[in-house]
């Protein structure tokens, strides 16, 4: 008998523990997720606006550089430190702010990023860079495609008027169905190969809808979130819309905390048991 009511006050005491180790499992799951943000300095802005946030999970990948505009008679100079290699994980919260230096003579050129037979997949850059200076420019992270080159070092001259980033498909057996360039984005569709020429035929009777509005083409407001049913969520300005994924780890949590109380009551009960015994 003793040795039976040992074993349930160890389990009492894995109980508690356990019950105790709960807020810092939660703790460390949000801590897992970073922001990386770009700045825009004295002398320019990022789309309009002073910075750029990414709100990004450990692991996800390094978001790609956002496009500076610099006021005139100044030039984006780089960042006050450099940015982590092309297609590296975040692991942790980063700040770059960007840097400028004086235009004396500039030269405009334009960053291009197309595939193996030389069609855009995504929305070129165009930028202005002091003449004889050396710059960086980064390819870009696009969907079903691998880069040749991650990077490029380029010598500003006046000759210099397109720059190419070229991209190979990482599954030789998916084939690109149309490529549409709109105001906001270059849109790429990857289907199989064998599906490819059904697919194309059926492109010109189904227009892509723009950013910003649902399927039957009726505006999405600032704070409504699109559902997959062409129906909008309405999102308060203290509120983020609800995932999925957000809700199982709470139903596995709650279970988790569920068991862990079913062991309590089964462990009391036992104990007096036992004492009903002794008597």
């Amino acid at each position: 008998m003793n040795r039976s009511y040992r074993t349930l006050k160890a389990s009492f005491i894995i109980l508690v523990v356990s019950l105790l180790m709960i807020p810092f499992s939660l703790a460390n799951a949000h801590a897992a997720s970073y922001e990386v943000v770009f700045k825009s300095g004295a002398h320019g802005t990022i789309n309009g606006t002073k910075k750029e946030t990414h709100k990004l999970n450990a692991g996800d990948t390094f978001p790609d550089e956002p496009v500076v505009q610099a006021e005139a008679g100044y030039a984006f100079k780089g960042w006050d430190k450099a940015l982590p290699s092309v297609g590296s994980t975040v692991s942790g919260k980063q700040v770059f702010v960007a840097r400028y230096s004086v235009l004396v003579s500039g030269v405009q050129y334009t960053v291009h990023y197309v595939d193996e037979n030389k069609v855009a997949i995504a929305t070129p850059k165009t930028i202005v860079a002091e003449e004889n200076s050396t710059v960086n420019e980064r390819a870009k992270n696009v969907a079903g495609y691998q880069y040749q080159e991650a990077t490029k070092d380029l010598t500003i001259t006046k000759d210099l008027k397109d720059v190419y980033f070229t991209y190979t498909l990482t599954n030789p057996n998916e084939v690109i169905k149309y490529v549409e360039t709109t105001e906001y984005e270059t849109v790429n569709q990857v289907v199989n190969g064998e599906n490819a020429a059904n697919n194309n035929n059926a492109t010109t009777n189904n227009p892509t809808e723009a950013p910003g509005t649902t399927p039957d083409n009726e505006p999405v407001q600032d704070n409504e979130t699109p559902k997959a049913d062409g129906g909008k969520d309405k999102v308060e300005d203290n509120q983020t819309p609800k995932a999925k994924g957000t809700s199982n780890s709470m139903l596995l949590i709650g279970g988790g905390i569920a068991g862990l109380a079913l062991l309590a009551g089964c462990i009391i009960f036992f104990l007096k048991k036992r004492k009903v015994t002794e008597k």
